[in-house]
């Protein structure tokens, strides 16, 4: 049997390794919490124990849970104030001059890595970095609205050179709202070169331009008329906004006259320009104005073709099938088995017609009361044997 203080000893051996472990844990939880306070700017209470004893189970359970409620409140602050620093950093970059790039807490905080340990997030410093994020963001929104405006005016105005000139939507690529995450200042100049080139050219194209863009206008009121007489309530409600008669007269003179007389000023205006700017070809979708023009019409008349023909094979299937499911009555088809009586066709839902007594002359009365007078004469049967002569 061992002595009582070998066992002693035997068992605080045992237990060493888990005391080891359990003070480094400790020391590593309270380092923690320190580090934590000092980031975000809080006094914490010197929980160290003064000897190398080891803190009650319920004392580390309720530094534990403090431990990730400071580091959740460090990870919150950290979210947001990296966010305001990108975002002051993306409107500096936009700014620019208009910034006061002489304070050097503005400069600090721009450039400051917030992630690193020795930065501290305090509630002051905090609301530092959200002050100087407001006053960026109203310098850059002011900015933006400028800039916004600008763009709205300049593709005002390049829209409706496109239109005059007639330039094809594909090559229309600038876009018509302004981004400030995209757009330069080198996109406002290429807009203000744009502009200057097609009001160049719109000056020697002018009678040219002009006289297309009034065929789209009429084409488009043609096209107008014909979708409202696509509408079944166009003949039905003859308000004031369906006059069909005015319609009518107004188709009839753009078929007629107006449009024709159009495309004979756009050849002549297109031949003359021709003549004087050799070099200088229109394009309007890959066609001169005139052979646009004719390829528009004869793209209208092909769907106007197979409309036609649709509702032409749409009334023949329906013919067809009104065929087959007819309401003849099977009594009046003929019987190919057993002949029968052929019902005269009548009125449907009408009743039996009245069948006309049949009168029949005197002759006939009296020639079949004189036969029936008349003593019949009795023929020998062909089966009876003849009387033999003895």
């Amino acid at each position: 049997m061992a002595p009582p203080l070998r066992s002693i000893e035997n068992e605080l051996k045992k237990v060493e390794p888990l005391y080891k472990t359990r003070q480094r844990e400790q020391t590593e939880l309270l380092e923690e919490l320190n580090q934590l306070s000092y980031r975000l700017g809080m006094e914490e209470d010197n929980v160290r124990p003064e000897t190398d004893q080891l803190l009650s189970t319920e004392k580390v359970r309720v530094l534990e849970a403090r431990r990730l409620k400071l580091d959740d409140m460090l990870q919150k602050r950290l979210r947001q104030a990296e966010k305001w620093q990108s975002d002051m950093q993306r409107f500096a970059r936009k700014v620019g001059n208009a910034m006061d790039m002489d304070d050097e807490n503005l400069k600090t905080i721009l450039q400051l890595d917030l992630s690193k340990e020795d930065v501290c997030l305090s509630e002051s410093m905090m609301s530092s970095i959200e002050s100087y994020y407001t006053q960026l963001h109203e310098m850059y929104n002011d900015l933006v609205q400028e800039k916004e405006f600008r763009w709205t005016e300049l593709y005002s105005r390049l829209s409706e050179l496109w239109d005059q000139c007639h330039v094809a939507d594909i090559e229309r690529i600038i876009p018509e709202s302004y981004d400030p995450d995209r757009h330069t200042e080198r996109d406002f100049e290429e807009m203000s070169t744009e502009i200057t080139r097609l009001e160049c050219l719109y000056e020697a194209r002018k009678e040219v331009c002009d006289i297309l863009t009034k065929w789209k206008q009429k084409w488009a009121e043609k096209m107008a008329i014909e979708e409202k007489k696509k509408s079944a309530e166009y003949f039905q409600n003859r308000g004031r906004e369906n006059n069909v008669f005015l319609d009518a007269k107004i188709e009839r003179t753009l078929n007629e006259f107006t449009l024709p007389k159009l495309l004979k000023s756009l050849i002549n205006a297109y031949d003359s320009y021709r003549e004087s700017h050799p070099e200088d070809e229109i394009r309007v979708d890959g066609f001169t104005p005139p052979d646009y023009v004719k390829w528009v019409i004869d793209e209208y008349n092909a769907s106007k073709e197979v409309e036609r023909k649709t509702r032409r094979l749409r009334y023949d299937s329906h013919s067809n099938l009104s065929h087959c499911f007819n309401t003849t009555s099977t009594s009046s088809i003929p019987s190919m088995i057993t002949p029968t009586k052929r019902i005269k066709n009548g009125p449907k839902h009408s009743s039996p017609k009245q069948s006309t007594p049949k009168v029949r002359s005197a002759d006939k009365k009296n020639t079949s009361r004189r036969s029936l007078l008349k003593t019949p004469r009795f023929t020998r049967s062909p089966f009876r044997p003849k009387n033999k002569h003895t």
